[in-house]
């Protein structure tokens, strides 16, 4: 791992990790960390861009995006058997995967395959020499707990969960705003959760998704 990465790391550690661990998470790696309560996990990665993306990017390859998860064990093994039974999932093994968008303006900052581009919101860059990884770090941590947070706690409670995916539909992340992704409306990805949550619930699954404004085009936005 270089220098760079390494600086990384360590200021996720001491930026990111505390206010984590102040709402309850308590598993941790170098830039991931995991929080459970009962069949549900949340998950948080800051993902270092890589060496094979970083050129496509235009950005150093331990620049990072930030990712986040809520994932319902039953309802994921029912999906997808092969994710069974993982005491530390992947966020793209979630029920719904969140994608963070960046409030740091970083123009200038992206090269993709070596010319000028414009400014990523899901990525934060972070130079050659990592001089600025500080304040990086700390507008992600920010944005986390600000943006990203809150949507797990959303998502965190079947009823509110089954609200939300029968009427909201905003994968696409925004500067300081969220994507939140758990399926397009009417996909089988979609209809498999729909279905789960309403057996939870005790719902009709088949009648809420005749009437879901999400497939009618009445989409909120808060």
């Amino acid at each position: 791992m270089s220098a760079q990465n390494q600086a990384v790391t360590r200021a996720i550690r001491r930026l990111v990790r505390p206010r984590l661990e102040a709402v309850g998470f308590d598993d941790f790696t170098g830039r991931k960390a995991w929080r459970r309560e009962g069949d549900r996990v949340d998950v948080v990665d800051f993902q270092a861009v890589g060496g094979y993306s970083s050129v496509g990017v235009g950005c150093t390859p331990f620049s990072f995006g930030v990712y986040a998860g809520v994932r319902y064990d039953d309802c994921e093994e029912q999906w997808d058997r092969w994710t069974a039974g993982e005491p530390r999932p992947h966020y793209s093994t979630c029920t719904v995967v969140v994608v963070l968008g960046k409030r740091l303006q970083q123009t200038g900052s992206f090269r993709p395959w070596g010319d000028p581009g414009e400014d990523r919101v899901d990525t934060w860059a972070v130079r050659e020499s990592a001089s600025d990884v500080e304040e990086v770090v700390r507008d992600a941590a920010d944005t986390l707990v600000a943006t990203g947070l809150p949507v797990l706690a959303d998502w965190g409670t079947p009823e509110r969960a089954y609200t939300l995916l029968l009427s909201r539909f905003e994968p696409v992340a925004g500067p300081g705003v969220p994507g939140v992704h758990a399926g397009a409306p009417g996909s089988p990805r979609w209809t498999h959760t729909v279905r789960w949550l309403a057996g939870r619930l005790g719902r009709d699954a088949e009648q809420d998704i005749a009437e879901a404004a999400v497939l009618r085009g009445q989409v909120s936005r808060g």
